[in-house]
């Protein structure tokens, strides 16, 4: 069983083992977008969007906070369904061409 540091303040338990792993996955994002600030030479593509996707899904999770969650995920989502809907109605309006 692995050992969790946990820090009491004003009657409130903040997991520490969470807030470090946010901290990393953050830093790891900037160290990225700083890489490839200019002319990008590494590509995330979908395994990397997924596995932040799955990060802040854990750490909602484990934290409770699933509103700022569907906040932040809200506009991913309506992203989607407008490029969902662009596409559909390309391939029914020339279909025929």
């Amino acid at each position: 069983m692995p050992i969790q540091l946990v820090c009491i303040k004003d009657n409130q338990i903040f997991n520490a083992v969470v807030t470090i792993f946010g901290v990393s996955m953050a830093g790891a994002c900037v160290g990225f977008l700083v890489h490839n600030h200019h002319k990008a030479t590494v590509f995330m593509g979908d395994t990397g969007s997924l596995a932040l996707g799955g990060a802040l899904a854990a750490m909602a999770s484990t934290t409770g906070l699933f509103l700022p969650l569907l906040i932040c995920s809200g506009v991913f989502f309506i992203e989607t369904v407008s490029v969902i809907l662009q596409v559909s109605c390309v391939k029914c309006l020339f279909q025929n061409l």
